[in-house]
């Protein structure tokens, strides 16, 4: 949070969420990280969910489209 407030509204941020997640956690525990990532980081514009670092090469293709999914419908946001 110390991040956004500092440089929000100068950079535009992308991350957080942990990739050992995709690997760890259920989908239902995985998209609540997502929207709280978008909850946290997108106020006033300026962010873009991904994961922290790489998103794990042996892991499925699921949670990445349930991601993409969140991406388009929860943080649909506009920059006022």
């Amino acid at each position: 949070m110390e991040c956004k407030e500092k440089y929000g509204d100068k950079i535009t941020l992308i991350g957080c969420v942990p990739p050992p997640m995709v690997v760890l956690n259920t989908n239902e525990e995985w998209s609540e990280e997502c929207r709280r990532q978008i909850d946290i980081f997108a106020k006033g514009g300026g962010y873009m969910l991904a994961t922290g670092c790489e998103y794990p090469s042996d892991s499925s293709f699921e949670k990445a489209e349930i991601m993409v999914d969140i991406a388009k419908t929860y943080g649909q946001y506009s920059k006022a």
